[in-house]
């Protein structure tokens, strides 16, 4: 359940699959349903709130994940937290941490003590967010991949928005819930095939898990992504070493 927790982070960023995914013109077509709203417009709307690049960012919540053929059993649930400003950010979700600050990404998994600091352009990482945000391009009738997206309005202040995707077909279903005024996620739900892949010939006997996570906003931030990462390791006459508090913990590093 460790991978799958892992893999439900990305409904985190549900829409993050999609970009990654979105990245060759032309791949994806989108079906809307015959509604009042538009579903394209929507989507995007929620990607631009969610991506924005000049936001402060401070997201917190739960994600849990039930067993549906057993009673809806609670299987897992981890704490998660995403931190951002300008060009640096701050996650942790369960026992694993990043920091990206500048050009520098540092990992910190708390339960096995390893640290892992690598180059990344941070800026590129929310460029490319950003950039992403402009899926008009992705919503040609030549597209390969059919994604199928609809919207429903909940109440007068609540909307939801239901994605299936080919080029995930581990996920069954995906649903972003989400403010209509502010535009901003309340909650995603998944539906993950317990047997990692749809099969046809079995489609009224598949299982699934079910995973729910919720979103806390505030504009508060805990601690910058810059003293979180001088707290972890740093650097003198160009060698990097870990800080006292981290001194049994194995550093890795990929330059």
């Amino acid at each position: 359940m460790r991978k799958k927790t892992v893999l439900l982070f990305g409904v985190f960023v549900l829409t993050t699959a999609i970009v990654v995914f979105a990245q060759h013109r032309g791949w994806f077509h989108f079906t809307v349903d015959e509604t009042k709203l538009d579903a394209k417009e929507e989507f995007k709307k929620v990607m631009t709130v969610l991506n924005s690049p000049d936001s402060v960012m401070h997201i917190s919540g739960t994600m849990r994940v039930y067993d549906q053929e057993n009673k809806n059993k609670l299987q897992e649930q981890s704490s998660f937290l995403v931190e951002k400003t300008n060009q640096s950010f701050y996650s942790r979700l369960g026992y694993v941490q990043t920091i990206g600050v500048d050009s520098f990404l540092i990992e910190i998994d708390t339960v096995n003590q390893l640290i892992g600091l690598s180059r990344a352009d941070v800026s590129m990482y929310h460029k490319r967010l950003s950039n992403a945000i402009a899926i008009d391009q992705f919503l040609e009738d030549s597209a390969v991949f059919k994604m199928e997206l609809s919207v429903r309005e909940i109440n007068q202040t609540d909307r939801a928005i239901t994605i299936k995707n080919p080029l995930t077909p581990e996920i069954k279903l995906s649903t972003i819930y989400y403010d209509a005024n502010t535009y901003r996620i309340k909650k995603a739900e998944t539906d993950w095939w317990k047997s990692g892949m749809p099969e046809p010939e079995k489609k009224d006997e598949q299982k699934t898990w079910h995973s729910e996570v919720s979103y806390i906003y505030s504009r508060m931030l805990t601690v910058s992504a810059v003293e979180k990462m001088k707290a972890v390791v740093e650097f003198a006459n160009g060698v990097v070493s870990v800080k006292p508090a981290y001194k049994n913990y194995q550093l890795t590093t990929s330059f």
